[in-house]
């Protein structure tokens, strides 16, 4: 009985050395892909998404939440509450070319710049790819669905994100950069972290990040709306719900 008790023990506890070796097996079967739209398992999400192929270009022209908001008059240009943001959902590179051939068109120097992905719900899983990436002006944001394309084949997005001479604004703007380059090899350049700005150029010694809510609050005088059950929702679908939409544009529009 000793000796079948010990080899059950053995085939339910394998030794160190098998156990790495089932982990390197494990690891060979699940290939690591670099990019999200590189992903063997996409035609399996699409079919999660109904089937959907791609996201549809969808256009927003959002009011409620800038005649809502008293403060935020302050961020656009002729001090009206009349302006509606035009938010373009996408993962088309041609659609993703027009937004970005109109705001170099304008003249623009700087962008509001996020990003979502979905988040983890257990504890040590691999971070999940960048879902969603967020360009902003005052009256007109571009949210890409990057997991859906690929984001660096469209060349007006990344000569735009490498041109230092267009400022990036938002908060924890480095990480944002890294990300975007792991996930989605796109090279950004030109970032303004505004809680290092903010605390700079107010001479706060605090190591503390000031975030985008607290800076809206301080700076426009706006009570920024950032529910957790947005914030942590599925950005990967293919199909954003318009509360998803609103709460990633105005995150870069604020910024």
């Amino acid at each position: 009985r000793d000796v079948e008790s010990d080899e059950r023990t053995r085939e339910s506890h394998p030794s160190s050395s098998e156990s790495s070796a089932i982990g390197r097996e494990r690891r060979k079967a699940v290939p690591l892909m670099r990019f999200p739209f590189q992903n063997r398992d996409r035609e399996a999400r699409l079919e999660a998404n109904g089937g959907q192929r791609k996201p549809r270009n969808r256009h927003w022209k959002i009011r409620s939440f800038v005649s809502a908001s008293r403060g935020l008059w302050g961020l656009f240009a002729d001090g009206t509450q009349d302006n509606q943001l035009d938010i373009v959902t996408t993962a088309d590179p041609e659609e993703c070319e027009r937004w970005v051939r109109d705001f170099r068109k304008s003249g623009g120097d700087r962008l509001g710049l996020d990003i979502e992905w979905k988040s983890n719900t257990a504890k040590g899983q691999r971070p999940e790819p960048v879902a969603t990436l967020q360009l902003a002006t005052e009256t007109s944001a571009l949210v890409l669905q990057v997991l859906y394309f690929d984001p660096s084949g469209c060349a007006a997005l990344r000569e735009l994100l490498a041109d230092e001479t267009v400022l990036k604004l938002g908060v924890g703007i480095k990480p944002d950069f890294l990300k975007l380059f792991k996930d989605c090899n796109l090279h950004c350049r030109g970032g303004l972290d505004l809680s290092k700005h903010f605390k700079s150029t107010l001479g706060l010694k605090i190591r503390e990040e000031i975030g985008l809510k607290r800076l809206a609050k301080f700076v426009l005088g706006f009570d920024m709306d950032k529910p957790k059950s947005l914030s942590r929702s599925d950005w990967s679908t293919a199909s954003l719900e318009e509360d998803q939409v609103t709460y990633a544009a105005l995150d870069a529009v604020v910024a």
